[in-house]
């Protein structure tokens, strides 16, 4: 790698470091990006040269968190080798809160997001910013990877899921795992105790539709 491309990266991850302590310190709203620049000594100019808007560095920390995820697959095929599939997706989802949980100022924006209901279904594309358009493109990217990973453990287990039906169930463990992260934003609960009963509550409902695809 060019010595300019190093510093190129270097810069970058300054960037996402200065975005999680200042996010974790005053909250996204009271950051803008003249303090993200300000932090790396870099111009707001040079910022755009990164990252589209505060957002897109709020896209590129999750991304990294669950690229951390995938990368312990291995370690999480052993773990449910053999299990049926409500304790896998319990155990899944226990393990995704896990890796979020460290960076829970930035997963707080990030979930409030969800609630735009342009985000699913068709829209006119025209009508929406380059920013929102990023996020929705982010979003469905995170989605179909999420139905990939899952499926593969469905299969695993006798779970045929009908082509024509992807799409609709690719949505259903969408909802799932985001209802899941919006109740551990919420959980005052000491250790967020009520987050691991939702957390059983809500994928036993899920397995109960499931399962039915497989009778």
């Amino acid at each position: 790698m060019s010595s300019r491309l190093v510093k190129k990266e270097k810069t970058r991850k300054a960037l996402i470091g200065a975005a999680c302590s200042l996010f974790r310190s005053r909250g996204f709203n009271q950051v803008g990006i003249r303090d993200l620049a300000k932090r790396c000594q870099i111009s707001v100019g040079t910022f755009y040269n990164y990252f589209g808007s505060k957002e897109e560095v709020v896209f590129q920390i999750i991304e990294e968190i669950a690229s951390g995820i995938r990368d312990e697959k291995e370690k999480f095929d052993k773990q449910v080798a053999g299990k049926p599939l409500l304790p896998l997706l319990i155990l899944l989802m226990k393990n995704h809160l896990k890796h979020f949980s460290q960076h829970e100022y930035v997963i707080g924006q990030y979930v409030s997001f969800f609630d735009d209901p342009r985000l699913l279904g068709p829209v006119d594309e025209s009508s929406l910013t380059s920013e929102f358009l990023n996020f929705r493109k982010h979003v469905a990217d995170y989605r179909k990877r999420l139905w990939t990973f899952i499926h593969t453990y469905l299969v695993e287990r006798g779970i045929e899921i009908p082509k024509k039906e992807e799409e609709f169930y690719t949505l259903l463990l969408w909802f799932w795992y985001q209802s899941n992260f919006k109740y551990w934003v919420m959980d005052n609960s000491p250790n967020k105790s009520q987050t691991d009963k939702f957390v059983r509550f809500s994928t036993k409902q899920l397995c109960t539709g499931l399962s039915a695809e497989s009778r």
